[in-house]
């Protein structure tokens, strides 16, 4: 009976909070009657007989949730915002450099325009199938930001968003016929504190390789390295020490700044096939496209944070080209 009570009470603040927000907050020209009758209808009724495997539609709910987030509380303050001013006499400026911020904020927040964005990025990254990865005594992992750092009260190395780039290298370590070296290049976790080499990412990146499979004899550590450019030179110091300098490496990274990484370690001489991973986006490819849904109207953290790695590699191409650490064909 309790539960039953505690059950009715959160149900009853949920309507009121989504209340006050769509009738309150918000001017009132944005919803309509039926429109809100159906939103508080339909988490109603999520509520209802909660024992039956019933619930709400996940659109429906992450529409509904949306308003509760970071990022929708910001849009629709906004927004709100945006819309009591452009009527106003306010200063002209003001009305525009809002306009561009929320449009700019909405525009790579929302999946579907973040979509389309990733795919043209990474269309020179996707492999194709006539094209096999070849035989190669060296794999190059860039391993930066894989794996966060083991907690005092786990055993096991967390991988990050980007963790697949070592699951890939195990994969292409079995395909090849003689067992290749694996050069990791990772350097430290500046952000920690401690003990040198606890905060060497290459060294837990490693661990994981062998528990895979990966011959210990066959690993090489490059730990020093801050970025591409210097990973690329490194890399290529360490291959010219063990006369691996001239032989064709694969290269595995992320789709996204795969082009800037081939193009860095091609610069300082080094024959690269790349092999990334990672991807983010489709291929156009008649047998398989991406169904539209309200999902991909709805602005993400996610899709934001894509939107900013993609725009943040950008510069650090025209970077790369400006400094002269990469060549590319005009």
């Amino acid at each position: 009976m309790t539960a039953l009570f505690i059950r009715v009470l959160l149900g009853m603040l949920f309507l009121g909070l989504m209340y006050w927000v769509l009738w309150k907050l918000l001017p009132r020209k944005l919803f309509t009657f039926v429109g809100a009758f159906v939103v508080l209808a339909l988490i109603g009724l999520s509520f209802y007989n909660p024992a039956q495997v019933v619930s709400v539609p996940d659109p429906i709910w992450k529409l509904f949730i949306f308003p509760f987030q970071p990022l929708g509380i910001a849009l629709i303050l906004s927004g709100v915002s945006l819309f009591q001013i452009l009527p106003s006499g306010t200063n002209k400026t003001i009305k525009n450099l809002m306009l561009i911020s929320f449009g700019l904020l909405l525009l790579c927040s929302m999946p579907i325009s973040t979509e389309y964005l990733v795919n043209f990025y990474e269309q020179g990254s996707y492999p194709k199938p006539d094209d096999p990865i070849p035989q190669a005594p060296v794999i190059v992992l860039m391993g930066h930001g894989t794996t966060e750092t083991t907690l005092p009260f786990k055993d096991a190395i967390q991988l990050t968003e980007t963790g697949d780039r070592l699951l890939y290298t195990v994969i292409l370590y079995r395909q090849q016929n003689q067992k290749p070296k694996v050069i990791i290049s990772a350097g430290e976790r500046d952000y920690l504190q401690g003990e040198q080499k606890n905060r060497l990412e290459a060294n837990d990146i490693s661990n994981i390789l062998e528990d895979l499979g990966v011959d210990e004899g066959n690993i090489r550590l490059e730990s020093v390295s801050r970025d591409i450019r210097s990973s690329a030179v490194k890399v290529k110091e360490l291959l010219d020490k063990e006369g691996l300098g001239e032989q064709q490496i694969i290269l595995v990274t992320s789709a996204i700044k795969m082009r800037r990484s081939r193009l860095a370690f091609e610069k300082i001489g080094l024959n690269v096939t790349p092999a990334p991973t990672d991807f983010h986006g489709l291929p156009d490819n008649e047998a398989l496209k991406r169904r539209l849904s309200v999902d991909d109207f709805l602005p993400t953290v996610e899709a934001l944070s894509l939107s900013s790695n993609i725009i943040e590699d950008s510069f650090g191409f025209i970077y790369y080209f400006v400094r002269g650490w990469i060549s590319i064909s005009l």
